[in-house]
């Protein structure tokens, strides 16, 4: 298995280049939002996910087929419409974490039949109010 970094304009790249790719949410409220606490994108899934959508007051959970450029959005801060939701992500790092895994390894609760990379990304911190940035 290798581990590295890359820059996350390469793996925004990356996932925008695909037609659809598969994405599972956890959201939360902030204001007039949904906010992303959560995300994963697959690319290359052999079947399309069922479409789901639940919400649980403060709380939702999306699992659906996007367009490729829209999930990149998403991963670049940008809000989008998902589920008829606002859904809003905190703007990422500058870099991001990847590990190749080979085909046919359960990792995360899926098996693929093909060698796979996942991405990480976590989002930026803002600075809190009185603890010296």
């Amino acid at each position: 298995m290798e581990n590295g970094m890359t820059p996350v304009d390469e793996l925004t790249g990356m996932i925008e280049q695909c037609n659809a790719v598969d994405i599972r949410l956890a959201l939360y409220r902030e204001k007039e939002a949904w906010r992303i606490g959560y995300g994963e994108v697959l690319i290359g899934a052999d079947s399309s996910p069922h479409e789901r959508t639940w919400t649980y007051g403060e709380d939702a959970f999306i699992e659906r087929r996007l367009p490729g450029p829209s999930a990149a959005d998403l991963v670049r801060g940008m809000s989008q419409q998902v589920a008829e939701l606002s859904v809003s992500a905190p703007a990422p790092q500058d870099s991001s974490s990847f590990q190749r895994i080979a085909g046919q390894v359960r990792y995360n609760n899926a098996v693929l039949p093909w060698p796979r990379t996942n991405g990480s990304s976590a989002r930026r911190r803002k600075p809190r109010p009185g603890r010296g940035g």
